[in-house]
């Protein structure tokens, strides 16, 4: 993963977390990292919300 990648992950989780909202996303795996220092971060796989 780019710095920019997780960069821009980031800013997705900041946004989500001040608006409480939730991420839907196929790049769980990135953003279950920001989970470690995000603990209420909600990261939904696309699959599961779209199906």
């Amino acid at each position: 993963m780019s710095a920019t990648v997780l960069q821009n992950d980031a800013l997705i989780a900041r946004s989500e977390y001040t608006h409480d909202c939730f991420v839907v996303t196929e790049n769980v795996k990135d953003f279950s990292l920001l989970q470690k220092v995000m603990p209420k971060l909600e990261v939904i796989p696309a699959a599961d919300f779209f199906s």
